[in-house]
């Protein structure tokens, strides 16, 4: 009888730990809006319907295997103090509210440390990561309105606006 005793106090404090440990954890934007700087993740702003999410989480598995290659291999470039100053700024970046785009140029100015070897092979990483983040908009927009591909990075609300910047880099 003891034994049982013990056992059901123990499973009510393992309950209980588990229970206050789920509270803690802040809750998480949902993958794809905007989230955390994600490369495979739509702008915020943009919301989606159950459809939408549905078709754009399909596309996101499509592409998320190369995703997480091109990030390992940008983690292997740095050194584990590399890494571990980029993720400490990070993290304090983000507590201080700052926005993805500020988080990604305090990160940036970490790079003055970096060798050139280091620079080059992160400078390609990034246009490939780019090229990637570029195939997976271009399918995501597919299943978009007009007024959710307007808040698409280049996306145009106004079509003739990408007429007038051509001619005046021309003159």
């Amino acid at each position: 009888m003891r034994k049982i005793w013990s056992l059901a106090v123990l499973m009510t404090m393992v309950c209980l730990t588990t229970g206050l440990q789920a509270e803690e954890k802040p809750a998480r934007k949902p993958a794809g809006q905007g989230g955390g700087g994600q490369l495979l993740s739509l702008p915020p702003g943009i919301e989606l319907t159950a459809e939408q999410t549905s078709q754009v989480n399909t596309i996101r598995q499509k592409y998320q295997e190369q995703a997480k290659e091109l990030q390992a291999k940008q983690n292997q470039l740095m050194t584990p103090e590399q890494r571990k100053a980029r993720t400490e700024l990070m993290k304090s970046a983000r507590e201080a509210g700052k926005s993805p785009a500020e988080i990604r140029e305090a990160a940036k100015s970490l790079e003055t440390n970096y060798t050139a070897e280091q620079k080059e092979k992160l400078d390609s990483l990034r246009k490939e990561s780019q090229q990637l983040k570029q195939k997976f908009l271009a399918e995501a927009s597919e299943v978009l309105t007009a007024e959710q591909k307007a808040k698409l990075p280049g996306g145009r609300k106004n079509p003739s606006a990408g007429g007038k910047k051509k001619s005046e880099n021309k003159t």
